[in-house]
């Protein structure tokens, strides 16, 4: 895999337009905004339930739902903000939804985990393992019934990536050639398993034995990614089937917020990933050739620390949930009574 350092980036590449790589940077900075300042509240004590953060994995993001339409649906997991935020979910609606508002992406009923808007493509995200891949194969499916040039994406870890849900969906795709990208974020840790200790092979490799196309990817450059991503849908578009991307990337946060114990974790392997932050080496590849880069990045980061404050506040000022609407949205219906023996259903 070729991970290109900070000191080694001199020059953009051909065919990336200079306006990508600045919304390429945009996006991944509006993600670790946010992300950091999720961080700071949930110590604070302010947000409720459970956080994944994605510091540190904002190229994934980025770089794949730069290629992909409005109309084109993604899966993903319990570590979902970035993905939401990228496809363009309403940063004000996923702030009200962590503090379990009325006005959230969910209502306030989802939280951080369920996070999901239909009407941008982010179609569903869970804390089940591997859940995301079926669900991306209907819409890649769908595509295909409809004659459109639609494409999915469906985003999982590396503990994802033993799940036989995944392995399943990568042979049905394979076999009905749909148009679905397959994004691996390698991240190394299952939870607190090492992907050598729980992997016979890289997931990328698995591929292989569904006739798939795949790719390993530098997760940290941002502009891998990008191009990676571009192979792929292009492919999908044009009919030729799914594609399986691995991105090897690292979570600056762990596994979860308020994780315990990281001695799993080694120090010169962080080390390593945050020398290569990939908001460093964008930014980096930037000013070595656009003469205002400061002042397009400080303009940027002040814009969105704007949006992401703006965005705490209107978490802050968020109703909560009436009590009425509990039943709402849920496989419920309260016009429905059960008799006490549980079989007559009037």
């Amino acid at each position: 895999m070729n991970q290109t350092k900070v000191s080694e980036v001199s020059e953009l590449p051909a065919g990336v337009p200079e306006a990508t790589l600045v919304d390429l940077y945009r996006t991944m900075s509006l993600i670790r905004t946010f992300e950091e300042r999720v961080h700071e509240l949930f110590v604070e004590g302010e947000l409720p339930g459970f956080l994944h953060l994605c510091s540190g994995q904002e190229a994934t993001a980025a770089g794949v739902i730069a290629h992909l339409r409005t109309e084109d649906g993604i899966t993903s997991t319990h570590r979902n903000h970035g993905h939401a935020l990228a496809k363009g979910v309403s940063p004000a609606a996923m702030m009200i939804e962590l503090y379990g508002r009325a006005g959230g992406t969910n209502a306030g009923k989802g939280g951080s985990m369920h996070l999901a808007d239909q009407r941008v493509g982010h179609v569903a995200s869970g804390g089940i393992v591997g859940a995301g891949a079926p669900l991306a194969l209907g819409l890649a499916q769908a595509a295909k019934l409809a004659g459109t040039d639609g494409v999915a994406a469906v985003f999982f870890g590396d503990g994802a990536a033993q799940q036989g849900t995944v392995l399943e969906s990568m042979n049905l795709a394979a076999v009905w050639k749909l148009p679905i990208l397959f994004v691996c974020e390698n991240n190394l840790f299952g939870q607190a398993t090492t992907i050598g200790y729980s992997s016979a092979v890289a997931p990328a490799a698995r591929a292989e034995g569904f006739g798939m196309a795949s790719e390993e990817v530098d997760g940290q450059d941002v502009i891998a990614v990008y191009q990676a991503a571009g192979r792929a849908v292009e492919r999908a578009r044009a009919g030729e089937g799914p594609t399986y991307l691995e991105l090897t990337t690292y979570s600056y946060h762990g596994a979860w917020e308020g994780e315990p114990k990281r001695a799993y974790r080694l120090p010169e392997v962080e080390s390593d990933f945050r020398g290569r932050d990939p908001l460093r080496l964008l930014a980096a590849a930037l000013a070595a050739v656009k003469q205002d880069w400061i002042d397009v990045k400080d303009e940027i980061e002040e814009e969105i620390e704007e949006q992401v404050e703006s965005a705490i506040e209107a978490g802050r000022a968020a109703p909560y949930p009436d009590p009425a609407t509990v039943t709402e949205g849920v496989y419920a219906d309260p016009t429905v009574t059960i008799d006490r023996d549980g079989l007559t259903v009037h």
